[in-house]
């Protein structure tokens, strides 16, 4: 969680201090202490590692990485396409801010990723 002041958040990123405005963002706060991960809003629940928490996992060879993003990139570039009314030629998950402007098109992109869920994802219905 980060610092707060003046409207403010200030990050520390590997090392480096950052601050963010956050005016006009919803206040920083901490939630219930209570795990929210349930079957049908987490796609690790049912993983037989789910019970130990984080770990960052090599499980993908480069020709399965490379498909799962360029999947990733056609969802998120008809998504783009669709709400903000933009033509994503040329579209790549690193150029993202170069198609997306601004806070409302970007809270518009995020209503549909948000739950990027296995059976959201393979059924292409909500794009």
């Amino acid at each position: 969680m980060p610092q707060t002041k003046n409207e403010e958040a200030i990050f520390i990123l590997n090392g480096d201090e950052r601050t963010f405005s956050t005016k006009g963002s919803a206040p920083f706060k901490y939630g219930e202490d209570k795990v929210l991960s349930t079957a049908s809003t987490d796609i690790t629940f049912n993983q037989p590692w789910y019970d130990r928490g984080y770990a960052a996992l090599d499980f993908l060879d480069d020709e399965e990485f490379r498909a799962l993003k360029n999947g990733i990139t056609q969802s998120i570039a008809a998504i783009v396409s669709k709400e903000c009314s933009v033509a994503t030629d040329g579209f790549t998950l690193e150029k993202y801010h170069q198609f997306v402007q601004g806070d409302a098109e970007h809270y518009k992109v995020i209503a549909r990723t948000r739950d990027f869920l296995p059976r959201i994802f393979h059924s292409q219905s909500w794009i």
